[in-house]
This record gives structure tokens, sequence and C-alpha cells, in this order.
């Protein structure tokens, strides 16, 4: 079976190859302050840091960007 980490239920958890255990962060909204939330996968913080996600973004709305769906690409695109 070339698919053997879907049988998960014969299998511990140590033994699987894909698990769900995300980081979550809370944070108090400071609408006076915040520009915009970016919610994205460990692939994309694997690559970016905070900052320069939150530059990346913050540039292309500046040039006036307004689709998200494009503003998503380029920051898969640049990860």
């Amino acid at each position: 079976k070339n698919c053997h980490f879907v049988d998960r239920e014969r299998r511990m958890p140590l033994q699987n190859k894909v698990t769900a255990h995300p980081d979550i962060l809370v944070h108090t909204r400071e609408p006076g302050r915040d520009e915009f939330i970016v919610l994205a996968c460990d692939g994309i913080w694997d690559r970016l840091t905070n900052r320069d996600c939150a530059d990346l973004v913050r540039s292309l709305a500046r040039e006036g960007e307004s689709d998200v769906g494009l503003i998503c690409e380029e920051v898969v695109d640049t990860s």
C-alpha cells in the first residue's frame, strides 16, 4: 500500500506520518493598530517570518492590490 500513513486506526499516534498539533496564539485585537490578520499553514511560516509576511502583505496592499486571493497567491509564491 502506497498510503500506509492513512491506516491510523492500527497505528500509535507517534507512528503516523501526518499529525495535527497546531500552534495557537491568542492576541487581543487593537482596531486602531491592526492592519490585517494573516492565517497561514506551517508551510508559509517555515519560510517567512511574521515580519516578512506582514511586510509583503502590507506592500501589496499599498501598491493597490485589493484582491485577497491574489495577495494569498503572492504569499504562497514568495514562501
